[in-house]
C-alpha cells in the first residue's frame, strides 16, 4: 500500500490506496501461464532464476507467463518437473493426446513417427486434427497408454523425475 501526504492533488490528511501489481494483472488465470507465475512467486524466484533452471532466456519465461507463446516441445519435460504439474497439457482429443505424449518426452514429430511406425509428417497432420482410421487410432492410444503406464511404474520404482525419464526414453 502507498500513502500520499501533502501532495497538491491530495490536500489534507494522507490518502491510502492500493496499486495492483501490473505483472500479476497481465497473467491469464488458467493453464501454463498461471501455474508458472504462481510457482515462481511461491518459490520467490526471479524470472532469471527460473530461466536458468529451465535452460531458456529470461524473456521466454515472461512470454510464457503472459501467455504470449507456448513452450517448444523440448522444454516441456523441464517445465513439468519444475511445476510438478502436467495438467496444462491438452488431452481431450486424439490430436491432444498425441501431442501430450510426444511433448512429455521432448520428442520431435519424426521421433514419435518412428516409434509409431509412420512418417513424422503424418504425426504432424494428426496433431493438426487430420482423421485416421478408428482401429489405428485405438491401437496408437493403447500403445501410448501402455508406454505411459510402464514409464510411470518405472519412475515410481526408481523414484526418477519425469524429465530424467524423458531423456532416458529419448536416447533409446
Amino acid at each position: 500500500m502507498n500513502t500520499l501526504v501533502g501532495c497538491s492533488l491530495f490536500p489534507g490528511p494522507g490518502i491510502t490506496f492500493r496499486i495492483p501489481n501490473p505483472e500479476a494483472a497481465s497473467i491469464p488465470r488458467n493453464g501454463l501461464s498461471n501455474l508458472l507465475f504462481v510457482k515462481r512467486k511461491t518459490l520467490q524466484l526471479s524470472k532469471k532464476a527460473v530461466a536458468g533452471k529451465l535452460g531458456v532466456h529470461v524473456e521466454v519465461v515472461g512470454q510464457w507467463e503472459r501467455g504470449e507463446h507456448l513452450p517448444r516441445v523440448k522444454y516441456v519435460p523441464a517445465l513439468v518437473d519444475f511445476l510438478g504439474d502436467d495438467r496444462w497439457l491438452p488431452s481431450d482429443t486424439f490430436s491432444d493426446r498425441l501431442y501430450r505424449f510426444r511433448a512429455m518426452r521432448g520428442w520431435s514429430q519424426e521421433k514419435l513417427g518412428t516409434w509409431l511406425g509412420v512418417d513424422g509428417r503424418t504425426v504432424g497432420r494428426w496433431e493438426d486434427g487430420a482423421p485416421l482410421p478408428e482401429k489405428r487410432r485405438r491401437d496408437f492410444d493403447r500403445r501410448m497408454m501402455e508406454a505411459s503406464d510402464q514409464e510411470r511404474r518405472s519412475r515410481i520404482e526408481k523414484n526418477v523425475t519425469p524429465r530424467a525419464a524423458a531423456s532416458n526414453s529419448a536416447s533409446e
